[in-house]
């Protein structure tokens, strides 16, 4: 017959290898799992440029890779094959939330980015990029999840969208004329 103290030893035994463990593991991103919004091929010149991708941000992870903390899912987002020409190639995030951007390098190096050029969105801008796969995790930087637009482009700076033509003659006075777009990939 058992006793109480062979029954409460057992159970003081578990309660103690869990407080020595600490939390359950949680899932890191993992470059292996398939991309949740698919992947693409791009060769220099792709277009349209900039390629985007609608897609949720954030996950239940929370990790450090590449400098930043950001909540991530495990598999990527967004995968992304390149063959390298003579641009820079820019990942950067559109979103109403604080989104963080985390890549996995064709070389294994983990890069991140979060509050670029003053605002909430990250931007990383490699100036000589690798050929091969690129494994893309949009995350936040709370335990959220958001909607977001991530853009993959080979230009420099972010395009003037074009909007219709006023006649100079239409105006009540003489607006300077202006390059609005420009096509340097530099």
């Amino acid at each position: 017959m058992r006793t109480l103290n062979d029954r409460i030893v057992p159970l003081f035994g578990a309660v103690a290898l869990l407080l020595l463990c600490g939390r359950p593991a949680v899932a890191q991103p993992d470059y292996t799992l398939r991309p949740t919004y698919g992947s693409v091929t791009l060769q220099p010149g792709f277009s349209p440029d900039p390629h985007t991708v609608r897609l949720t941000a954030g996950g239940p992870n929370r990790t450090s890779l590449g400098g930043v903390s950001a909540y991530v899912a495990a598999p990527p987002d967004y995968r992304l094959s390149y063959t390298a020409g003579n641009y820079p190639l820019t990942f950067y995030v559109g979103s109403q939330a604080d989104t963080t951007l985390l890549i996995n390098l064709p070389n294994g190096t983990w890069v991140a980015d979060d509050d670029s050029r003053g605002s909430l969105q990250p931007r990383i801008r490699l100036t000589s990029p690798q050929s091969g796969r690129y494994d893309i995790w949009v995350g936040t930087v709370g335990p959220s999840t958001a909607s977001a637009t991530l853009y993959i482009s080979e230009y420099s700076t972010v395009r003037a969208i074009p909007v219709r033509a006023v006649p100079i003659r239409a105006l009540p006075y003489r607006l300077p004329i202006t390059n609005l777009v420009s096509s340097s990939r530099r």
